[in-house]
């Protein structure tokens, strides 16, 4: 009969073969990994579409919540632009200088008069868009639609407030010379912005 010395396996006090560690990987080490895994993804993926949707309301923030604000927001910047004088009421704003656009709608750049007002239908309040050449005699001109819903016309200085643009001020029927900055609000029936910009002619500065 073969016979086995024992040794002293180390300071443990325990008897016995010394083994070489094991390198090999369970099966339970395996789901557990890959269980792991999977959360991790899961989470990752979340935040992913948290930021995803975060940046979209900023956007819609900086661009506006529907196009056609935004295109109404450019044809007003444009006739500011484009304009020399003008006068302003709550429910009108009158430009006159060189808005002119032909019958296809570009811009041609001729001495033309611009009057954004509104026309009530029913309860509804509808904002229309009328150009008239003031290089002729003639009266004839344009009349676009550009919405409905909008109430007033708020005009003033960059800093104003919204409060301070709703004040009560004198009406004119004079001209004056287009200031270089303003402010634009384009409000509801219930005082709520509906378009809100700061217009700035070049050259103008902050």
């Amino acid at each position: 009969m073969r016979r086995f010395s024992c040794h002293p396996t180390g300071a443990s006090g325990l008897w016995g073969r010394s083994r070489l560690p094991s390198h090999g990987t369970t099966l339970v080490e395996v789901m557990a990994a890959a269980a792991m895994s999977v959360l991790l993804l899961g989470a990752l993926v979340l935040a992913m579409q948290t930021m995803h949707r975060h940046e979209a309301v900023v956007l819609a923030s900086d661009h506006g919540l529907a196009p056609w604000k935004r295109g109404l927001q450019a044809a007003i910047e444009w006739d500011l632009m484009n304009s020399r004088e003008w006068n302003h009421r709550l429910t009108e704003l009158r430009l006159v200088g060189f808005t002119g656009r032909n019958a296809t709608g570009h811009a041609m750049l001729s001495p033309n008069e611009v009057r954004y007002r509104f026309i009530q239908s029913g309860s509804e309040a509808w904002l229309i868009r009328e150009s008239y050449s003031t290089s002729t005699q003639s009266r004839v001109g344009e009349r676009t639609l550009m919405c409905r819903g909008i109430s007033k016309i708020l005009i003033g200085r960059p800093e104003d407030d919204l409060r301070s643009l709703l004040a009560p001020r004198g009406e004119f029927d004079n001209l004056f010379p287009i200031p270089a900055r303003m402010r634009c609000v384009l409000v509801d029936g219930a005082n709520q912005p509906v378009v809100d910009f700061i217009f700035l002619r070049s050259g103008g500065g902050l």
